[in-house]
């Protein structure tokens, strides 16, 4: 038996797979002979008259909030933090607005208490309508409630009647800039001063050159403008030279250049980078979503035809907080407008912990200080 099976194996197994495709055909034909005994009228849908009853869902047994309100075990609510200035919890809203700097939702408290609770910048007293920004109807860049809230209020449909401009500006930056030229060598050891000559490195036309500056030719053009040799602070030092086991004359030398139509002093060493004494503050604008490099004095232009143009004079800067002071064109005696560095919203990278990454006030980015005193996300407060 056993050598039977051996030796024809492979008919065995075609015979047994024959007789599978055998049943499952017959399978197939009895089906399709069964379908075809079902009428159309088994497969259309039957009408029933159904016994509807109309339902009251204004009675008080489906009204889920009335039934609980009526309970009368629950606490009554307070404030959670002794002082705190309203009473609410994860299902009782308080009273909200938007901070007009930063764009957060914020307690309306903030703006009786003159100062964002997310950002800390200054706010004018609490409004008296508090409302979630709407949209901007006359499309002047102010959103209605930000016209609505303005002190005093501007129309919201008149595009040139509008809060000042001043507000949509902000401090991207404070940085002195790098000059177009380096010193490269310094040669003051000449008895005759006016023969000292300074090899500069600069930019002129977009390619690097050479100039060697000298009291009888005092002065050297680049591409972002001419400067003037003013005098050469030589010092000479000897000193060991590891590389080669022995003392060598280093060369500390300095010039003094001073930019031409500037009374700024610029003090130059050698081999390194030279940048302006005055600062750059690179300005933001909210409403063209652009930037700008402006220095002290220098006119800053916002708005357009339609909405109006306004002009501000950057009067002063503080690198150590980022603002700046602007003050409208052709009015000295304005105390001016303090404007702050620009808050940038940044999303958590992929793969790394939000919680790490802490916004102002020590809140993680999208959460906010509840009137508890704890953190809370800005979604519940709407």
């Amino acid at each position: 038996m056993l050598n039977f099976i051996k030796n024809h194996y492979e008919k065995i197994i075609l015979t047994l797979l024959l007789l599978v495709f055998v049943v499952l055909l017959a399978l197939q034909l009895s089906m399709l002979l069964a379908g075809r005994k079902i009428s159309d009228d088994e497969l259309s849908v039957k009408k029933r008259n159904p016994d509807h009853t109309r339902l009251n869902f204004k009675d008080a047994k489906y009204n889920a909030v009335m039934g609980i309100s009526a309970i009368k075990n629950w606490e009554p609510l307070v404030p959670r933090v002794q002082g705190a200035p309203y009473s609410t919890d994860f299902v009782t809203p308080f009273p909200i607005a938007r901070c007009p700097w930063c764009r957060h939702y914020i307690p309306s408290s903030d703006f009786a208490a003159r100062k964002c609770s997310y950002c800390q910048h200054a706010l004018v007293p609490a409004p008296t309508k508090i409302v979630i920004d709407d949209g901007d109807a006359d499309k002047d860049g102010f959103s209605n409630s930000e016209e609505r809230n303005a002190n005093p209020p501007t129309d919201t449909n008149d595009p040139k009647s509008h809060p000042s401009f001043a507000s949509k500006l902000s401090v991207d930056g404070i940085s002195h800039k790098k000059l177009g030229l380096r010193i490269k060598s310094i040669n003051a050891k000449a008895d005759d001063k006016s023969k000292w000559t300074v090899q500069v490195d600069i930019t002129e036309g977009g390619k690097p050159r050479t100039r060697f500056v000298t009291f009888a030719k005092d002065t050297v053009k680049s591409d972002d403008g001419e400067y003037k040799l003013l005098d050469v602070m030589p010092d000479y030092k000897e000193e060991l030279d590891p590389s080669v086991k022995r003392k060598l004359e280093k060369n500390y030398s300095t010039a003094i250049f001073q930019r031409v139509g500037s009374t700024d002093k610029i003090t130059a060493e050698i081999n390194k980078d030279i940048v302006e004494g005055k600062e750059k503050v690179t300005i933001y604008n909210e409403l063209t979503k652009t930037s700008s490099d402006h220095y002290i004095g220098d006119i800053i232009t916002i708005g357009d035809e339609r909405s109006g143009i306004e002009k501000f004079v950057l009067v002063s800067c503080n690198s150590q907080d980022g603002s700046a002071v602007v003050k409208p064109e052709g009015k000295p005696n304005d105390k001016g407008v303090e404007i702050y560095k620009r808050k940038v919203n940044t999303a958590p990278v992929p793969g790394t912990d939000p919680s790490m990454m802490m916004g102002p006030g020590g809140m993680p980015p999208g959460m906010v200080m509840g009137p508890n005193g704890m953190p809370m996300p800005q979604g519940i407060m709407r």
